[in-house]
């Protein structure tokens, strides 16, 4: 936790001397936030990979760009397909091979509760999971690995709350 406290604070350091921080006092306020929730997540990180027997496999995992993966590219009716780019947060891999793929967002879980694996793209609005999921499975090189996919709200704000699914053959289709 030092290293990563460390990290914070000359992070925080950084914004305060760019001038981007804002007024003094609420300054204060939200630093104080962001490096109890740094800590928090430290936390519950750790006993979430203890929890999957995970452990990373990748960051910022790029796909259907020039310097990452080739593009996700998913079969149409008719012979033709559509491709897809992005840009994962994070992939983790339990030992009994299972991929885990987080995309962390900073605010409030509200407009992401009604994902379910009923509905997993809120009426066709939200495709990242699945087909990040999908990405994962392909750089991991397995095919056939189970994968479940979450957003993860790691602030205070958010409640530190998971909003995901499994990615299964129901979700692809």
């Amino acid at each position: 936790w030092a290293r990563l406290r460390a990290l914070g604070e000359q992070r925080c350091a950084e914004a305060e001397a760019l001038g981007v921080t804002g007024h003094p006092l609420f300054w204060a306020q939200k630093r104080r936030r962001l490096l109890a929730d740094l800590a928090a997540f430290a936390v519950i990180d750790r006993a979430r990979l203890e929890a999957l027997d995970a452990s990373p496999f990748a960051a910022e995992l790029r796909f259907g760009f020039a310097d990452g993966r080739p593009p996700l590219e998913l079969p149409l009716p008719g012979g033709r397909s559509v491709r897809f780019r992005g840009s994962i947060d994070r992939v983790d891999r339990s030992r009994d091979g299972s991929i885990h793929v987080i995309d962390y967002k900073t605010g409030k879980s509200d407009r992401y509760r009604g994902l379910t694996p009923d509905d997993p793209l809120a009426g066709g609005t939200k495709l990242q999971l699945p087909l990040y999921g999908l990405a994962a499975r392909a750089a991991a090189g397995d095919p056939a690995a189970a994968v479940q996919s979450a957003y993860w709200f790691p602030t205070s704000v958010g409640g530190f709350g998971h909003v995901g699914y499994v990615v299964d053959d129901h979700v692809v289709d």
